[in-house]
């Protein structure tokens, strides 16, 4: 992590008298977990045939397969992403091209200076825009789709990485202004509502609609989480009557739908809605049944007027759906003096009370904090009439989480390193905090894996299958 210092005038300018001296005075700080999370996935991609996927692909993307790896396609786009975010503010400094260069290469000695002014060139040449970026990374999607790589949680597993690499980046000279903190959330919402948007639309073309059963049975086969599966049977059921009752000619007693969601992060919360929004599709009480993940950086706008207009362009992607707001106590923080949290509160309770036959609202987060979120306003908590508590994983179902992604990624286990993943992922377990991230910490520690067995394998001329798939004992990375 770099050492926060004010940005100079000059940095990153074009008529800098001093731009020698910035780079001498530059000492590059590695960024492993964003070097991690972007080797590991660029990792992944290396094992796709390409050519393959052709008939898979609309021919759009087609082209695309002709010229390129998976990898560099992704490779590219990320550095397209991070250079248009260092500039939005109108300075690409030395230290951005550092981090960029850091995240998107391997290489631990380069020309810093060489490297900044080939980024400056081709950010001079080049028309980034959030439409077009947001157009190439759905396009990066549609390939991984199609190659059927992105397992269930990945694609959100990357976005979660682009959003963390965009804010290590707006704060690396120590000056994260509005303008970067604004574009950024707007790059990263822009880009997840278009996947969206997208998967929707070529889940409805190709008729691979799920049925309500299979809806029902993807949740039951959820790791653990034995009590919000009960919870959420009951809902279900409850839905399932009030559908026969109407079909029958009788009355159906107003009731909230809306729902808190209370436990540490990775616990399956935003899953179960997803599943949740999909299944109230099917018995009628949406119309569309999409969910909208969003926080406070997407609802907030920072200035006074802009935050409700901003909350109800969320709100309308919402209507028809589950508008799932984790976090949600930080709209009520006692950081929020200018009371824009407030004006967020007030913004989605109306929407609620004008939709209320067509919009389910979920919010998220831990326990105590959620309290205090539904006692801030006086019309807040009698919106919710149910509240579903997720617990951390114990150790075993957290063994469990790592051996579905092992599979997913045909991997195998030898029983030794299953012996070992399970005395390592129990230690995580019993020094867990009270932010604990459960199945988000789990990931993290199979892409540590994925790591340390291509540093093992990637020496070898020509490696067999098994010894590209087998996960041995020595693999598995320390978590103390």
């Amino acid at each position: 992590m770099w050492i926060f210092g004010s940005r100079k005038e000059t940095e990153g300018s074009k008529d800098a008298g001093n731009t020698a001296e910035i780079f001498r005075n530059i000492r590059p700080r590695p960024q492993p977990q964003l070097n991690r999370y972007f080797l590991s996935v660029k990792e992944a991609l290396s094992r796709i045939e390409l050519g393959v996927l052709k008939d898979k692909l609309p021919p759009t993307l087609q082209t695309v397969l002709n010229r390129r790896n998976l990898p560099d396609v992704f490779g590219d786009w990320m550095e397209n992403f991070l250079l248009n975010l260092g500039n939005c503010d109108g300075v690409f400094s030395p230290r951005e091209s550092d981090l960029i260069f850091q995240v998107v290469d391997a290489s631990s000695c380069y020309d810093l200076k060489d490297y900044h002014q080939r980024m400056s060139q081709k950010l001079a040449a080049s028309e980034l825009t959030k439409e077009s970026l947001t157009t190439n990374f759905v396009q990066f999607v549609a390939i991984c789709r199609a190659s059927s790589l992105l397992e269930e949680g990945t694609v959100e597993s990357i976005l979660n990485f682009i959003e963390l690499a965009g804010l290590r980046l707006i704060s690396i000279d120590g000056n994260a202004d509005e303008k970067e903190v604004e574009e950024l959330s707007d790059l990263v919402a822009s880009i997840k509502g278009e996947v969206l948007r997208q998967a929707t639309q070529a889940q409805k073309a190709s008729g691979q609609v799920d049925s309500l059963e299979s809806l029902v049975s993807e949740i039951h086969n959820l790791v653990g989480l034995h009590n919000v599966k009960r919870e959420i049977t009951q809902l279900v059921n409850l839905a399932r009557v009030r559908k026969m009752r109407l079909e029958a000619g009788m009355a159906i007693p107003p009731v909230s739908l809306h729902l808190v969601f209370t436990g540490n992060p990775g616990t399956g919360k935003t899953t179960v809605a997803r599943l949740l929004s999909a299944i109230y599709k099917h018995l009628g009480l949406l119309s569309n049944g999409q969910l909208v993940e969003t926080d406070r950086s997407a609802l907030v706008a920072g200035y006074v007027g802009q935050t409700a207009l901003k909350t109800k362009e969320v709100l309308d992607r919402a209507k028809g759906g589950i508008l799932f707001i984790d976090e949600a106590y930080a709209l009520s923080s006692a950081r929020d003096t200018a009371d824009y949290g407030r004006e967020v509160i007030e913004t989605v309770l109306k929407f609620m009370e004008d939709n209320r036959d067509d919009f389910i609202l979920v919010v998220a987060g831990y326990s105590e904090k959620m309290n205090e979120f539904l006692n801030s306003n006086p019309g807040l908590r009698s919106r919710f009439n149910k509240f579903i508590s997720f617990p951390d994983y114990p150790p075993q179902e957290l063994v469990l989480i790592f051996e579905r992604l092992a599979k997913a990624s045909n991997y195998r286990l030898t029983p030794s390193a299953r012996d070992e993943v399970e005395r390592q992922l129990a230690s995580l377990y019993s020094q867990r905090s009270s932010s604990f991230g459960n199945a988000r910490e789990v990931r993290n520690f199979f892409e540590n894996v994925m790591t340390n067995h291509a540093d093992r394998i990637a020496s070898r001329t020509n490696p067999s299958e098994e010894e590209l798939a087998l996960i041995e004992s020595r693999d598995i990375p320390s978590v103390t």
